[in-house]
């Protein structure tokens, strides 16, 4: 008899296992698309990064407050490039070996530029978020720019400056790191285009890690500009405004998008009066972008002042989003299929020969006023006759 209970006993316990097998069968399983992000939260840059990942996250909040995508839930797998682009190169293998679907960023040029080869051999599909113009030139398919390309917003501070202050002559300062450097070479092109044609009066580099630039500001002065462009961001911008308020600068300062935002707080007073390529105004943000703001003030608190790099990693969750919408299986034929998307930044339309996203449209030009950034004219009047 006790082998028979015995018996009794395992075939009820078999027969629950296999209940409870096609139950869990039954069940839709768990499923999550993993966005990878690189980004630079310690360093000399970390003012750029950890904005940026506040955004995202705000993104990532909501997308999920809703339903996930496809109904799936996103994951952000976070990895820190310590302001250090070999650092950057290192991290984004421990992205990719966790199989994700694409990539947030990364934000400054130099990384985007180091990982683009790594990304392409993954089949991997990157929507950076810097400005450098070459990062969508390299004639690689994975890399998609979530930002102005420096080209629109050259062309954009030459229209500006001719239509604001009857620009004739302009000089240039840019830093000597890809950012400035390549921006210069399409300051040299665009000033022969009909539409921006301008006289350069100077084209004049600083050192990245410079401590001084007032020789450049006199010698730039020396070229009687009607307005000076400058393409900077962090420390070396806020040098360069120190310096112009020394020398006695008194002409126009207009600044590419690196000189908005946390980017340019450590200028302080001395950024009063800089014109800025910008992609938001933060006296007057539109409906999307107060939805975006009130998402991420939930999260920071009231009081946290939100920028343009906030809203341009936002963005590009939303932008990986659609891609998984579009193909769920690969983020470059994805991403190639965005339309006309309009986010909190602009409107979005990418295709198999357009990996920027965004035109002179998108760009508001801002202006430091007491320390707040205020819009004073929006890229669509800049093209206006």
């Amino acid at each position: 008899m006790r082998w028979k209970s015995a018996l009794l006993v395992t075939v009820v316990c078999i027969a629950a296992i296999l209940a409870a097998q096609t139950e869990a069968r039954a069940q839709p399983a768990a499923c999550e698309y993993r966005l990878g992000t690189l980004l630079p939260l310690t360093g000399a840059v970390a003012f750029l990064g950890k904005s940026d990942l506040v955004g995202a996250q705000a993104a990532v909040r909501e997308i999920n407050a809703k339903g996930g995508v496809r109904g799936c839930k996103l994951r952000l797998l976070v990895e820190d490039t310590q302001s250090t682009t070999s650092v950057a190169v290192t991290r984004l293998q421990s992205l990719l070996d966790k199989k994700i679907y694409g990539l947030v960023g990364p934000q400054p040029g130099s990384d985007s530029l180091a990982v683009a080869p790594i990304l392409e051999k993954a089949n991997t599909a990157a929507c950076t978020l810097s400005s450098t113009i070459s990062v969508t030139q390299l004639n690689n398919p994975y890399m998609f720019r979530c930002q102005a390309t420096d080209i629109v917003s050259v062309v954009g501070a030459i229209l500006f400056a001719k239509k604001k202050f009857n620009a004739k002559r302009l000089a240039l300062l840019h830093t000597d790191d890809a950012y400035g450097t390549q921006a210069a070479s399409a300051f040299d092109q665009v000033a022969d285009a009909p539409a921006t044609k301008i006289d350069i009066s100077a084209n004049l580099p600083v050192t990245y890690n410079g401590t001084d630039f007032t020789a450049q500001w006199s010698r730039a002065m020396a070229s009687r500009p009607d307005a000076i462009l400058v393409w900077a961001t962090g420390n070396p911008a806020a040098i360069l405004l120190r310096n112009a308020k020394q020398v006695g600068v008194n002409v126009p300062i207009i600044g590419g998008s690196g000189m908005t935002g946390a980017a340019i707080a450590p200028a302080g007073n001395d950024a009063n009066g800089l014109y800025a390529m910008n992609l938001f105004d933060p006296a007057k943000p539109t409906n999307l972008q107060k939805k975006a703001i009130a998402a991420i003030q939930k999260a920071q608190g009231k009081d946290y002042q939100v920028s343009l790099f906030e809203l341009l990693a936002y963005d590009a969750v939303y932008v990986m989003a659609e891609a998984i919408k579009n193909n769920p299986k690969n983020a470059r034929l994805g991403l190639e299929k965005i339309k006309h998307l309009t986010l909190t930044e602009g409107t979005y339309t990418f295709g198999p020969k357009k990996h920027d996203g965004l035109g002179v449209s998108s760009l508001v030009i801002t202006q430091m006023q007491g320390g707040n950034a205020v819009g004073v004219m929006r890229g669509l009047d800049l093209t206006k006759k």
